[in-house]
């Protein structure tokens, strides 16, 4: 097996205990608010915005440090009917025209 290379972290911000626990409580009231819903808003989001979050899910760690996660978007009616009609990841595999990001 062959080492790995490393890299060194330089966007490491140091933070005093009391700015920890700051940060950690915020956190956790952000995390706190979210939930499942099966609510859908007719408003639109805007394509940099969901760009944004999506880049942002795809920093999260996996077991191969960043997952090899897809995604797709779809903005129109029909198109979003068919994919939350859609069962599991098959299904949705198998919208056809969808927007896909890596």
């Amino acid at each position: 097996m062959r080492a790995q290379e490393t890299l060194p972290y330089d966007q490491w911000i140091e933070c005093s205990p009391e700015e920890m626990a700051a940060r950690a409580a915020e956190f956790y009231q952000d995390v706190n608010r979210r939930r499942t819903t099966r609510y859908f808003s007719e408003r639109q989001v805007p394509r940099g915005v969901i760009e944004t979050c999506l880049l942002a899910a795809g920093t999260a760690p996996s077991g191969a440090f960043r997952g090899h996660r897809k995604s797709c978007t779809r903005s129109d009616r029909r198109g979003r009917a068919r994919l939350l009609s859609a069962e599991g990841t098959a299904g949705v595999a198998r919208c056809a025209g969808a927007s896909r990001h890596r």
